[in-house]
């Protein structure tokens, strides 16, 4: 029997990730009792913060934690029936709706500040992605885009091209929607009823992540540089740090005053607090924000 036992933390005391292994047959005499202490596991990681401050954290499966004073505590808020699922991504806050991707099988919203749970399009039988702002919900379900604007209520089916594997979408602050897929990036200023293309730096060369801040901006990570547009995509302008030698930069997350969070490679967590410019690694991510 192989077991990982993630101790001596206040957050992932008692917990047992479950791993698979290719245990080969050892001799009796080679045969030993080996203990060892590791920090993480990064597969797992999915980080979701919000402009309200909370941050979110997916450590393991049946666990997804929350924090509402930038890190410093966590507290574990996945119903215990959700035991044997693990977030893969999720979208929103808990003051309007906080959107859960359970194993890319489910779609878990919870409303009222977490006290209530449901899940809805439980037809499909795969949901890929979620992005959600106000009372608007963009979800990737079967290979479709759907759109609720009532907190997922109703749906419209919005799906701006048939058969492509998408790989995210967003919502903007002005509630553009934003999608993508190996044909690049597209845009809808009108709920989905007319799409256009947005030009980056890759043409329509594959996107790893998109950030639409607060303030209106695109942000792209690629590599160990940050790609920004202040005009809805007309132009771009790049920012290469070498903080980023350490990984490439994966992912990107907002949370209040304009602070970004973004991931590399090896769940190396890093905090900027000038919209990109400077990056430092977060204090409270190496030994203590869950991987």
């Amino acid at each position: 029997v192989v077991e990982l036992r993630v101790t001596d933390s206040p957050y992932t005391k008692g917990i047992v990730t479950p791993l698979r292994f290719i245990v080969l047959y050892v001799p009796p005499a080679q045969r030993t009792r080996c203990v060892l202490e590791v920090d993480s596991i990064s597969e797992s990681l999915a980080v979701h913060g919000t402009v309200s401050g909370d941050i979110f954290c997916s450590a393991g499966r049946g666990v997804l934690l929350h924090s509402s004073n930038d890190g410093e505590d966590w507290h574990s808020i996945l119903p215990p029936e959700y035991g044997t699922r693990l977030v893969r991504t999720m979208s929103g806050d808990l003051s309007t709706a906080l959107c859960l991707i359970l194993d890319y099988e489910m779609l878990l919203i919870a409303r009222a500040g977490g006290m209530s749970w449901e899940r809805v399009l439980s037809w499909a039988r795969e949901v890929s992605h979620v992005a959600v702002h106000e009372q608007m919900i963009l979800v990737v379900a079967d290979g479709q885009v759907l759109l609720s604007e009532d907190l997922g209520i109703s749906w419209n089916d919005i799906t701006p091209f048939i058969g492509v594997t998408y790989d995210d979408i967003r919502i903007g602050k002005d509630r553009k929607l934003y999608v993508w897929y190996s044909q690049g990036l597209w845009c809808s200023d009108n709920r989905g009823s007319t799409w256009k293309h947005i030009r980056t730096e890759y043409g329509r060369n594959y996107i790893p992540d998109l950030l639409v801040a607060t303030d209106g901006a695109l942000l792209i990570p690629y590599g160990g540089a940050m790609y920004r547009s202040t005009d809805g995509g007309s132009s771009w302008s790049w920012h290469l740090n070498r903080e980023f030698d350490t990984g490439r930069l994966r992912r990107l997350t907002e949370t209040r005053r304009g602070t970004l969070f973004a991931r590399l490679d090896w769940a190396i967590i890093m905090r900027s607090t000038d919209g990109g410019e400077h990056w430092e690694n977060d204090s409270a991510t190496s030994d203590t924000l869950p991987r």
